[in-house]
């Protein structure tokens, strides 16, 4: 049961992440931004989805898919990424107008 808990409590938190960085569009990098979204989905299909599988799998398979453990870390490790990524490249500095004053996003 901690395996199902630790799957659901992470793709919690990255769809948080998820819909914090739709708030901030205007001050992130629109590459960026698209790119940390693709890896926050992708490791939540592959990290979550494969705990998931792992601890229901006596319900409806056995031990037939034990190798997905062996994913698991990949979803993980896009995770990792997605956040590295955003904390070194996300954040958009305000630009300056010709008039010299600081344009707020």
């Amino acid at each position: 049961m901690n395996t199902y808990r630790t799957g659901i409590e992470y793709m919690m938190i990255h769809g948080i992440g998820i819909l914090v960085i739709a708030s901030l569009l205007r001050r992130l990098h629109e590459s960026t931004s698209r790119t940390v979204f693709y890896m926050f989905t992708a490791g939540i299909v592959i990290f979550t989805g494969t705990l998931t599988l792992l601890s229901t799998r006596t319900l409806w398979i056995g031990d037939a898919i034990n190798w997905l453990g062996m994913i698991t870390p990949v979803g993980g490790a896009l995770m990792i990424g997605g956040w590295a990524l955003l904390a070194m490249k996300g954040y958009k500095k305000p630009t300056q107008s010709p008039d010299g004053t600081t344009e707020r996003l």
